[in-house]
């Protein structure tokens, strides 16, 4: 049937226009729990369900005879599964965003090689490559080839170490489309010697481990110290610091950005900007290349519940989640205490630093008061951030390690406090 008069509800079987067969349960009109899909094109799929999705454990037996048995997130391949593949190969490991990413072990049949070890983003990062005469290669890969510090074992027990090296670029390639094949890596031997027991473990250790990703959203009220953590995190661990607010302002700033030219027009009219488009944003910037490989610092978002849910069904979940935290009445006294001064721009605060030098009679007397820095404006936004830090608890205390940091004390001690936190496994 293709209408309804209220949306399904429970056990049926639902038949499309197209040809595709569902039967199994339903919510709200959506297919939910336990299900079976057949559709026109001969593709399969019995497990789990979520809002219209598969979520959950599930097998799919696609058209060609490929078949992929694990773990679905909102309708994508997502935690561990095995994918087999019409030729016969097998993998079978972790995914992300339905891509392979994490440790896994991938089997190609027609020539018994086995690679056993990191995926990135649906590409081999760092692996054993095991053969089937006994000879194998540890080391790190880079756009599907071996690249820099290797290591062959050989059935003798002779080991070769060396380094596989990246051929010159030409200058036709400096324009080459992205996505174009790599050329190959050249090999070039250094050490020989010979394997016994612990060469294994070792040549992995040294040769096939990646240091891990490290994303994390950081929170905080005003005058906490946010700004110098943020600072100070993305010094040591070298992340990229994403600020919503610098992030809307370069996207409305780009006239080729579709996303931000609509943020734009929410400003010009004076609304706020939409929460999917924020998140469409934040997507947009965290999915480049330099976050995915040197891990991001979100900085002040999300705000709302809704925003938080949003990014965990783009996949764009931290690693872990820093929120500073100090009593109301320390943070009113940091804040309403802050001075401007028009001329130099300078801010000044009248407890903890006051102007100084000969003139300073003469500043004190023209400093300003920000609207932001009054007790009423400060009120607004302390219970705007104890919602913003809700969401955050809310959201992401049970997929992530969560840290509640007391902001109320030295500048040395949080900064240990955070770093400890960061670096711990």
């Amino acid at each position: 049937f293709d209408s309804e008069v209220t949306p399904r509800e429970g056990y049926g079987v639902a038949l499309a226009p197209r040809g595709d067969v569902y039967a199994g349960g339903h919510k709200a009109g959506l297919r939910a729990g336990s299900g079976a899909l057949r559709t026109a094109t001969g593709t399969t799929y019995a497990g789990e369900w979520a809002g219209g999705l598969r979520h959950g454990h599930g097998r799919m037996v696609f058209a060609d005879g490929s078949v992929y048995e694990g773990a679905w997130k909102y309708g994508k391949r997502h935690g561990q599964g095995t994918y087999t593949y019409k030729s016969g190969d097998v993998y079978a490991g972790g995914w992300h965003n339905g891509a392979k990413h994490g440790p896994g072990r991938y089997t190609q049949l027609a020539n018994s090689v086995v690679y056993e070890g990191e995926w990135r983003n649906g590409e081999i990062a760092a692996a054993k490559v095991g053969h089937a005469d006994g000879s194998a290669y540890y080391g790190k890969f880079a756009q599907g080839r071996p690249s820099g510090k290797g290591a062959f074992v050989f059935p003798s027990g002779a080991i070769a170490s060396g380094t596989y090296v990246e051929p010159p670029k030409g200058e036709d390639e400096e324009d080459a489309e992205e996505g174009a094949p790599a050329k190959p890596t050249t090999w070039a031997g250094e050490v020989c010697g010979e394997a016994d027991h612990t060469t294994h473990t070792l040549l992995k250790s040294r040769l096939c481990s990646l240091p891990s990703v490290l994303n994390v959203c950081i929170a905080g009220p005003p005058a906490s110290g946010k700004g110098t953590a943020a600072e100070r995190i993305v010094g040591a661990f070298e992340l990229v610091h994403i600020s919503t607010g610098d992030m809307l302002r370069e996207a409305m700033a780009d006239e080729s950005n579709e996303n931000g030219q609509k943020a734009a027009e929410f400003m010009k009219e004076g609304e706020l900007v939409p929460d999917e488009l924020i998140v469409s944003l934040v997507v947009e910037r965290l999915s480049k290349p330099d976050c995915a490989s040197k891990g991001w610092l979100l900085d002040g978002f999300p705000r709302t519940a809704s925003q938080a849910f949003e990014m965990q069904k783009k996949f764009l979940v931290p690693s872990k989640v820093l929120l500073l935290d100090a009593p109301d009445d320390v943070i009113l006294e940091r804040v309403t205490g802050r001075r401007l001064d028009p001329e130099t721009g300078k801010i000044y605060h009248l407890k903890f630093s006051p102007p100084d030098g000969d003139d300073k009679e003469e500043v004190t007397a023209r400093l300003t008061q920000r609207e932001d820095d009054t007790e009423e404006a400060l009120k607004k936004r302390l219970a705007t951030y104890a919602q913003n830090k809700q969401a955050v608890t809310d959201a992401f205390s049970t997929v992530c390690p969560l840290k509640l940091v007391d902001a109320n004390r030295e500048k040395d001690v949080i900064w240990e406090e955070i770093k400890a936190f960061l670096e711990a496994k």
